[in-house]
C-alpha cells in the first residue's frame, strides 16, 4: 500500500511540475520502453515525424554502439572522460551496455540513451521529474561536439518507475 501512494505522490508532484511550464502529462505505455514512446511522441510534436519506440531504441543504439569513446570534456583539466567512462561502463563492458540497451520490452532508457537523442536530433532534452518540487535536468551535447539545437523535448520522469509525454496545458481534446 505504501508503494501506491509513493507512486500517487510522485505523480502529483510531476503533474505540479509540468504545470509550473505551462505543460500536462501525456501518458505512454508502461512497456520499459516507455523514455523511447515519449520522446518519439516529443519528436513527431516538433514536426519530426515517423519514429516510434521500438525504431527510437534501435536508431539510439546504433549511435551508442559508435559513441562510446566519443570525449565528453575538452576542458584540459584532469583525465579525458568518454562517454563509457562518463556513464560507469568499462571500455571492456561497454558492447555489453549497449546489447543490453536494444532490449525492447527489459530494459529501460537512461541519460546515456537521452544525450543520444539529444544528438541524434539536434534536441535540448527537458527532463521534468517528480524526484522534488521544481526538479528539472537539461540534456544537451556537449558544446565541442558542435552539434546545433534546434528543438526543445519535454518528458517528465516519475523518478524510479516511468517515463511520459506532455502537452500544452489545455490543448487535449475534450
Amino acid at each position: 500500500m505504501r508503494e501506491a501512494s509513493t507512486v500517487e505522490a510522485q505523480k502529483a508532484r510531476l503533474k505540479n511540475n509540468f504545470s509550473l511550464w505551462g505543460l500536462e502529462t501525456f501518458d505512454v505505455p508502461g512497456d520499459n520502453n516507455c523514455q523511447f514512446h515519449a520522446v518519439s511522441d516529443q519528436l513527431s510534436q516538433n514536426g519530426v515525424k515517423g519514429w516510434d519506440g521500438l525504431q527510437l531504441r534501435c536508431k539510439v543504439c546504433e549511435w551508442l554502439a559508435d559513441a562510446g569513446d566519443k570525449v565528453m570534456d575538452e576542458s584540459g583539466i584532469g583525465e579525458r572522460t568518454a562517454l563509457q567512462d562518463a556513464c560507469g561502463v568499462p571500455g571492456e563492458k561497454w558492447g555489453e551496455y549497449v546489447n543490453e540497451m536494444r532490449q525492447h520490452d527489459t530494459t529501460w532508457g537512461d541519460e546515456a540513451t537521452l544525450l543520444a537523442i539529444a544528438t541524434l536530433f539536434e534536441a535540448e532534452v527537458v527532463v521534468v521529474s517528480s524526484i522534488s518540487e521544481d526538479c528539472v535536468r537539461t540534456i544537451t551535447p556537449p558544446e565541442h561536439w558542435r552539434v546545433p539545437v534546434r528543438i526543445r523535448i519535454f518528458v517528465g520522469h516519475y523518478h524510479e518507475y516511468h517515463y511520459t509525454s506532455c502537452r500544452v496545458a489545455g490543448s487535449f481534446l475534450a
